[in-house]
Formats: structure tokens, C-alpha cells, sequence
């Protein structure tokens, strides 16, 4: 299979370099790019997910170098998006191993974050366009196009969901004995906060925001997408009665009244969920953290 060293362009149209060619050809979109295909990518790290994305899609071998390999080839020249391109080839021939090769559980953690991502992403656009689409109606009347948006909204967020289950099946299956976690809440979280990126237990309950060293600074240091979707769990298994964890939040919430009858129930409620989310996290944690 053809090489392809691709320097990707944020603003600028995209460099690429096929094989042993000498000179290079400019591409204004990654649509464009995958034109080419098939061929093995090799690129810097930093890239968008998006434009790997694109790349697995369409069956290509991705390879990744560290940028600051190139910036070394470089030297002090000026730097350039035609001449970063003869420079990762340069860095192949002379040391093919500087390259990383997506690993299969990569490419799927990828498309995993990135569909997650845009699913989490056009959630937020719906809830908003609602909003909008509600002062309008009260100031204005009716407004069709609003409506046209809130339901191409919703197409593209119910896509995304769709594309992201085939990929999940192991996933679904080490918590099918859990009652309320569903696709849109495990994918949620894996995306934002997935155990295996985590060497340890109390690093992860930090990073979600259910730890006392995440809230050190004054501020929270925490994933607050994170943080919530762990909440949305605990009401899920709360509202579906989980044979495990229901009796836990139950009893929780009761030692609370005991030991606190002067906390209101929303307070105590509160409490309860919070912990019941830090004994989710930490067994969802011993399930995919190896």
C-alpha cells in the first residue's frame, strides 16, 4: 500500500507527499485527502480527531510521530507546512520506528471519544436552540426554522449514538448486570473519563470530581462532563431500582437523616447520590480499568 506523509493545515489547506515524490500536492479539505485512499498515513501527532477519524473510516494504517522529532529535523529553518512534509518523510526513512502505528483498541478508543464527543456536543446545541426557541415563541410567535434546526440537531446527535454501539458490544456486556446503565451514559463516560487512562483508583474519583483532593484549589479541578454523567448513572440505577445499587443509596440516604435530621431531603438526597456515584466510579473502575 501507498505511503502518504501528510502535514494537516488548521487554517491552511493540507500538505501531502505521496511515496517517493518530489514534489508535494495541497488539499483544502481531509475529504479531499481520503480521495487518495487506500494509503498509509503518516502524520504528526496533534491532528484533530476528526481527520483520524476520517482516516480509519476509509481502512487506513495511521502512523504517529512526536512533533518535536520534526521540529529537530528542521533545525533552524523557518518552519512550513510544504517543508514539515518532506521532514516527516525524511524522519520515516531514517527512523521508521519515531512512527506509532494506531493499535486496533486505539483506533476504537478514537472513534469512541470523537463520536462521543459530537453526540455530547449537539446534546448541548439541542438544549440550547430550545432555550432560544422559547424566548423567541414568547416574544416573537412561532418560528419554523428554529424547529428546523432542533430536529437536524437531533438527527446528527441520534447518528452519532447509533455509530458508536457497534464499537461498544465488550463494553455493554461487562456491565449488562447492571440495572440503568445504558449506551448513552457508558458511552459518555468512557469518551470523557475512561478507567484504563488512569494508573490509579483515587487519580480517576479526582479527575470525576468525587475525590477531596479535586476541589483542593477552591475552584474544583475536575471534568465537570465527567462529574455529571457519573450523577446521570447513579439517578438511572436509582430510577431503575438496581438490585446492588438502590439498597446501597437507600441505606446511605437513611444513615445521612440519622446522623444529620437537620439537612433538608434535597440536601440529604444530595449527599446520597454523590456517594452512591463514588461506589459506581470505583466499580466501573475495577471493570475496565485492566
Amino acid at each position: 500500500m501507498k505511503k502518504v506523509f501528510i502535514d494537516w493545515g488548521a487554517t491552511k489547506p493540507h500538505t501531502v507527499l505521496i511515496g517517493k515524490e518530489k514534489s508535494t500536492l495541497s488539499f483544502k479539505s481531509s475529504g479531499e485527502v481520503n480521495s487518495l485512499v487506500p494509503f498509509n498515513a503518516f502524520l504528526e501527532a496533534g491532528c484533530p480527531h476528526h481527520f483520524l477519524y476520517e482516516l480509519i473510516q476509509q481502512k487506513c494504517e495511521v502512523y504517529i510521530c512526536n512533533p518535536k522529532l520534526v521540529k529537530a529535523l528542521r533545525g533552524k529553518q523557518e518552519k512550513s507546512d510544504e517543508a514539515d512534509v518532506y521532514f516527516i518523510r525524511e524522519l520515516w526513512r531514517k527512523d521508521p520506528k519515531a512512527f506509532h502505528e494506531l493499535s486496533t483498541p486505539e483506533r476504537k478508543d478514537l472513534q469512541v471519544t470523537f463520536l462521543m464527543s459530537r453526540y455530547l456536543h449537539f446534546m448541548k446545541d439541542c438544549a440550547r436552540f430550545k432555550n432560544r426557541q422559547k424566548a423567541y415563541e414568547k416574544e416573537f410567535g412561532e418560528n419554523e426554522t428554529y424547529a428546523e434546526i432542533l430536529v437536524m440537531l437531533e438527527q446528527k446527535k441520534s447518528e452519532a449514538l447509533k455509530k458508536v454501539k457497534p464499537l461498544l458490544k465488550q463494553e455493554l456486556a461487562k456491565v449488562a448486570d447492571i440495572k440503568g446503565i445504558g449506551l448513552r451514559l457508558l458511552a459518555g463516560l468512557l469518551a470523557t473519563a475512561h478507567p484504563k487512562r488512569f494508573p490509579t483508583l483515587s487519580k480517576y474519583l479526582s479527575y470525576c470530581g468525587y475525590k477531596a483532593s479535586s476541589w483542593r484549589d477552591g475552584r474544583g479541578n475536575y471534568s465537570r462532563v465527567a462529574k455529571t454523567l457519573a450523577w446521570q448513572i447513579s439517578k438511572s440505577l436509582i430510577m431503575h431500582k438496581d438490585e446492588n445499587f438502590y439498597p446501597l443509596y437507600v441505606k446511605v440516604k437513611a444513615d445521612l437523616r440519622s446522623k444529620h435530621p437537620d439537612f433538608s431531603r434535597g440536601k440529604t438526597n444530595g449527599m446520597a447520590i454523590n456517594r452512591l456515584s463514588t461506589f459506581i466510579l470505583k466499580e466501573l473502575y475495577s471493570r475496565f480499568s485492566k
